[in-house]
């Protein structure tokens, strides 16, 4: 696997805006992180102390030189942003090996992998 790593963006509370992103041994198969502001009940709060920033993961393929979303392919996670680049490019790798070579029948994997979290990442 190719870990894309370019300016690893942070905002001032340290969570992770942009810069990870992970692509199969193949070269057609890329995760990545996307901070869209959600939390544990919707939009993030800030100010409920019970509430963390979550991640979401995109998956994408590559089709004719372009990467592109094969549908269904982008879900929030139980990732709080603020995780360690270490544990965020460990669970981008999981991602895709779970998927890789299943584009097309990928709904319920990811939907899976929709819970993925800190814990167990580095363990597995």
């Amino acid at each position: 696997m190719q870990i894309i790593s370019g300016n690893v963006v942070r905002d001032d509370r340290g969570a992770y805006r942009d810069g990870l992103a992970v692509v199969s041994k193949d070269g057609t198969v890329k995760v990545e992180w996307v901070n869209l502001g959600e939390g544990w009940a919707g939009d993030y709060n800030p100010n409920d102390s019970e509430d963390d920033n979550l991640l979401r993961f995109d998956v994408c393929v590559l089709r004719d030189g372009d990467w592109v979303d094969p549908g269904d392919a982008s879900y929030c996670t139980q990732m709080p942003a603020r995780e360690s680049d270490e544990v965020l490019i460990q669970a981008l790798k999981e991602i895709v090996g779970e998927v890789s070579g299943k584009i097309g029948h990928h709904k319920k994997i990811l939907e899976n992998l929709s819970w993925i979290g800190p814990k167990g990442v580095l363990n597995g």
